[in-house]
């Protein structure tokens, strides 16, 4: 794994690299305080204490003896104590990009045990899976969730050569891959990552860094597809959706930071980014990113698998909706999903101006302030 982030062969062989072996906890192990542990707890306290260490990548999975769903296995595919707990640790130290492979269960007899589990359930954190040599998502890659996550992108898994002539595949290869592409950005896009949040930033490049899935032969994809995301990553399109970049500081004030510059929303709390001259057959790609803030009690803490973790985030109050409208005022997409990543492709059909919006709505009275990333690109035809 490292050698595809800085390897001499790798993505950028001038990366920093630390090396952390996860010790994997019982189900029912707890603290001196009575708290369920995670197994994470210790490695993350060492990762905090490295100063100069900016991703986290996580090519690693709970081992489950022949991959049947029990009683007890079934919570894990759910949103659960893991899954929560990355989501915690994300919230509160939001300069720290975790990304996961998404599984390698994709060719289980049992439909139900193809789906994404575990801590890759994290809506904070990046999940990547594999595609193949033809740009088709990987037979063996987990796909689909209970949840309304799911992968955010591909990159490829298969025929990696390794120093004893044989040829690996599994997600654990396509998620160190991404991370030396998202490292090199840290680099490249110093001043775009100062705007704020490193992991909401990423996530934005990421989703509109890609083509589709090869068997994906649609013209619009509203919100992440739940086997393959956004699709497979094109590395070409990052310095565009850098330019394209949008940082958003909300709040319920009528006038809110974009960019350190002032916007203001209209009167149903919406928020226009301006018009684009989009040409008829053109491919616009946009999305939008920003973290979920689970709530954080004893109760929740004490057991994995006797609570509801569903339950532990509000996903009314804090979701955003993206739209793309027409200068008719009809919306031609959207996506309204649960999720805190929404995502549009369209390909369109009228050559004119469009508005990308993003809607707050009715949908809460409570007052949350957020920081959301936005970006966009478009294929040309």
């Amino acid at each position: 794994m490292a050698s595809i982030i800085s390897g001499v062969n790798g993505v950028n062989p001038y990366h920093d690299l630390y090396g952390i072996k996860y010790n994997q906890p019982f189900l029912n192990d707890l603290n001196l305080f009575g708290l369920a542990l995670s197994g994470l707890d210790n490695e993350i306290s060492y990762i905090k204490k490295l100063d100069n260490v900016k991703i986290v990548n996580n090519s690693w999975g709970h081992f489950q003896e022949n991959k049947v769903i029990n009683a007890v296995t079934k919570q894990w595919y759910n949103y659960n104590f893991y899954s929560r707990y990355m989501d915690l640790i994300t919230a509160n130290e939001p300069e720290l990009i975790y990304v996961f492979s998404a599984g390698n269960n994709g060719n289980n007899p049992i439909e139900s045990a193809r789906k994404l589990s575990w801590s890759n359930l994290s809506y904070n954190s990046i999940t990547v899976g594999s595609n193949d040599s033809n740009g088709r998502l990987s037979s063996f890659s987990s796909r689909g969730t209970n949840t309304y996550g799911g992968p955010l992108i591909l990159a490829n898994g298969e025929n990696y050569a390794t120093q004893d002539d044989k040829y690996r595949y599994g997600t654990s290869f396509s998620a160190p891959f991404i991370s030396g592409v998202i490292a090199n950005t840290l680099l490249k896009y110093k001043d775009k990552y100062k705007l704020g949040i490193n992991s909401i930033i990423a996530k934005a490049i990421l989703g509109v860094s890609s083509l589709n899935e090869a068997n994906d032969k649609t013209s619009k994809q509203e919100g992440i597809n739940k086997n393959y995301g956004v699709g497979i990553l094109d590395y070409k399109k990052i310095h565009s959706a850098f330019n394209n970049l949008k940082y958003i500081k909300w709040t319920d004030n009528k006038y809110i930071s974009v960019n350190n510059g002032w916007h203001s929303k209209d009167s149903s709390d919406n928020l226009s980014l301006g018009r684009i001259y989009l040409n008829k057959n053109d491919v616009l790609r946009v999305d939008l990113s920003w973290l979920f803030k689970p709530k954080n009690s004893f109760a929740l803490n004490i057991q994995k698998y006797t609570n509801n973790y569903y339950d532990s985030i509000d996903y009314i109050s804090q979701d955003y909706d993206l739209i793309l409208r027409d200068m008719n005022g009809n919306d031609i997409a959207s996506s309204r999903t649960l999720n805190n990543f929404e995502f549009i492709r369209y390909q369109i059909k009228n050559s004119g101006y469009y508005q990308i919006i993003i809607s707050k709505g009715s949908k809460t009275s409570k007052s949350v302030n957020n920081d959301l990333a936005v970006s966009w690109t478009i294929d040309n035809k």
